[in-house]
This record gives C-alpha cells, sequence and structure tokens, in this order.
C-alpha cells in the first residue's frame, strides 16, 4: 500500500435510494418517487467513477489521472444529499421529529460505515504480514490498532497519528464524507428544514464565499480525507448540502427532452477536465452541479433506462463503502509485486467488476438484512 492509497477520498453516495422513501411515515406518491429514478443512476454512474479513479492509484507509472477531477463527485452527492433530503423529509408533507429523523438517517447509513471499517481492519491485519509498504504504514501497537477500529466504527476522527497526511479513517478512508453527512444531516433535522428560501439563500451566499475561498487558498478542492485538509470537508458540504435544499424548495423544473441521456453525460465530463483552474472547482460546484441536480429531478427515462438507474444507485453507496477493501488488496499486490505497473489497463477494469459483485454482495446479504432488523426494531419502539 502506499499514501496515495491512504488518501483515497471521493465520496459516494451517502444518500438513501429514493425507492425506500415509501417506507417512511408521509409516504410520497409512486409517482413523485420515480421522478428521481435519473438522479439515483447519476449517483451511481458517478460512484464506479470514483472507484475506477481509485483502482489506478497503485499504477504509479499507468494512467492514473485518467479521471482528475474525479474527486468533485462527492460534491455532486452532498449536493443530491441536500435535495433528496428536502424532498423526502419536508415538513409540509413528513411530520417527523429531528430525533427521528437522525434515528432513520443512522439505519440507513451507519451499517456499512461499520461493516467497511471491520472489512478494512481485516484486510490491514492480513497485509501486515504480506505486504512490507502495509507494515511500514500501520506501524502501530495491538492497542492503537483497536483504538483507531473503534474511532472507525463510532465515525470519529482518530486522535494519536501525528502525520498530517494520513487519513482521518485509515480502515475505511471515504468514511471522512459520511461524517461531513452526519453533520448536515443533524442541522437539517435541527433548523434547515424549517428556514425560509430567503435565510437559505443567505446561508448559501456566504458559503459561496468560504468554498471561492478555498479553492483559491487551497487549489482545489480535494480535501477533507486527512487533518491537514479536514477543514476543506466541511466547507464542501456546506455550500452543497445547501444549495441541494434549495435546488428542491424552488423546484418547477422544466421537462426537457432527453434530459435523461445528456444530463449523466454532463456530470461524466466534468470529472474529466484535464486542466489545473483555480475557478474550475468552484464554478462546477456552485453553478453546474445544483443545476444537474435540479434539472435531472424532473428527467424522464424509458422504464429499463429507470430500473437500471435505480439498480447501480442502490449499489452506489455500498460501492464506496467497500471498494477501499479491493483497493487495500491491489495495493498489496502492486507494493509486493505480484500485479505489475504495466497490467493497469487490465487489473482496473478487472478489479472495478469485483468491487460491483463485492458491494451487491455485502449489500444483499449484510447491509440489507441489517437495517431491515433496525427499522423493524424501531418501530416496535414506536408502537410501544
Amino acid at each position: 500500500m502506499s499514501n496515495a492509497m491512504l488518501k483515497s477520498s471521493c465520496a459516494s453516495p451517502n444518500l438513501p435510494p429514493p425507492n425506500a422513501f415509501p417506507e417512511d411515515p408521509g409516504s410520497l406518491a409512486a409517482k413523485e418517487v420515480a421522478r428521481l429514478s435519473i438522479l439515483d443512476g447519476m449517483r451511481g454512474i458517478a460512484a464506479i467513477c470514483v472507484a475506477v479513479l481509485h483502482f489506478y492509484e497503485p499504477f504509479q507509472f499507468g494512467p492514473q489521472n485518467r479521471i482528475p477531477h474525479g474527486y468533485l463527485a462527492v460534491d455532486f452527492f452532498f449536493c443530491l444529499s441536500g435535495y433528496v433530503m428536502a424532498f423526502a423529509y419536508d415538513p409540509s408533507r413528513v411530520e417527523l421529529s429531528p430525533t427521528e429523523l437522525i434515528k432513520r438517517r443512522l439505519i440507513r447509513l451507519h451499517p456499512l460505515v461499520v461493516i467497511g471499517s471491520l472489512l478494512g481492519f481485516v484486510v490491514v491485519v492480513i497485509g501486515r504480514f504480506y505486504a512490507p509498504m502495509a507494515a511500514a504504514l500501520f506501524n502501530f501497537s495491538v492497542t492503537e490498532f483497536f483504538i483507531l477500529l473503534t474511532c472507525s466504527v463510532l465515525l470519529l476522527p482518530h486522535l494519536f497519528v501525528h502525520d498530517p497526511s494520513f487519513p482521518i479513517f485509515p480502515f475505511v478512508a471515504p468514511a471522512w464524507s459520511l461524517l461531513c453527512e452526519y453533520v448536515a444531516s443533524l442541522t437539517f433535522a435541527l433548523c434547515l428544514r424549517q428556514l425560509s428560501l430567503r435565510w437559505l439563500l443567505a446561508m448559501l451566499a456566504f458559503a459561496a464565499v468560504a468554498t471561492a475561498y478555498t479553492c483559491y487558498d487551497f487549489g482545489s478542492l480535494n480535501g477533507g480525507f486527512d487533518r491537514r485538509t479536514f477543514w476543506i470537508g466541511f466547507v464542501r458540504v456546506g455550500f452543497s448540502f445547501i444549495a441541494g435544499v434549495v435546488a428542491c424548495r424552488i423546484g418547477r423544473q422544466p421537462l426537457l427532452p432527453g434530459a435523461a441521456y445528456y444530463l449523466p453525460l454532463i456530470m461524466l465530463a466534468t470529472f474529466f477536465w484535464p486542466f489545473l483552474w483555480k475557478p474550475y472547482d468552484f464554478l462546477i460546484v456552485t453553478i453546474v452541479y445544483p443545476l444537474l441536480v435540479w434539472l435531472g429531478a424532473n428527467a424522464i427515462g424509458s422504464p429499463s433506462i429507470n430500473r437500471f438507474s435505480e439498480f447501480i444507485g442502490d449499489l452506489s453507496y455500498p460501492l464506496y463503502m467497500t471498494h477501499y477493501v479491493p483497493l487495500m488488496l491491489l495495493f498489496g499486490g502492486t507494493s509486493a509485486g505480484w500485479v505489475a505497473q504495466i497490467h493497469a489497463a487490465l487489473a482496473v477494469p478487472s478489479m472495478t467488476l469485483v468491487a460491483i459483485a463485492f458491494s451487491f454482495l455485502v449489500k444483499r446479504y449484510i447491509d440489507e438484512p441489517i437495517r431491515a432488523t433496525l427499522r423493524r426494531r424501531s418501530f416496535e419502539h414506536l408502537k410501544g
């Protein structure tokens, strides 16, 4: 493994799939839920791009920058999260206390935090025996290992690792964005969903200034995953999440012919911009992504497109939280010399398919049963 692996940062999708919302009180009409199918598909495509981007990292002499702005997927997900939260938990349609809303978010998101942490812990411990680089990077005592694991499971940044470039969640590095998502969800539950559009726009303007400063000072928005750039994660979620809420409040999207096909292509194009230009991240995050989410909410695809979109959307969050496991295995293989640098063209798509299949199995046989049990117990507790 290498430091590049440990900095794998892009988050995928940390949102509940739209087709899960009818389980909540104040269920939305099926027609309304179906309107978000294209957005769900865009989220799934972005998650796959994140996995591909990360799987190029072990190949130092390969085309590791094939998706140079793939880290912006995390900002797209934050914006989409704000829209979906405002759409699903509109207080005019859903009477839900802040405590109950946060409980639902924890049930939806936290099982995969625990699962990803445990899987990452197992891979790292095993990797110490066959990958010398892993042993050097994770040179901790047994006590420190279990402290790191406990912090990861509880989604608490580690406190004792002095290297500022070391990931704040080393066993499941992408979990940094889940911490930002939790803060955004708590803020939404306590105040954002009750605020008027005028106040939301005022907060959005303030967040835009912070985003502009970050892009100018830091050079990009590619941060949040280590102690050195930890603050950037909250700048990113601050603007994008509120922008999603505002987009939902505005509503009245035009029905654009063919939007289900070209909106995902526009999103993909933003990841592939090949040049370093400081205003680029700011313009994409503050203008393009909110517009894509706003227009995508009213995009209509064919029944087959909608089904495919929902399928890959359902896999996006499990893929995000578990693709770090095959990524660490790939880093171990390259550092041990089992996979040569020239094999990137074959290894990257192969490992991406492995990661997708692995995420499906984790979702189907571990995550979904756990969440079903937690939902049932939560419902029984309410009845009692």
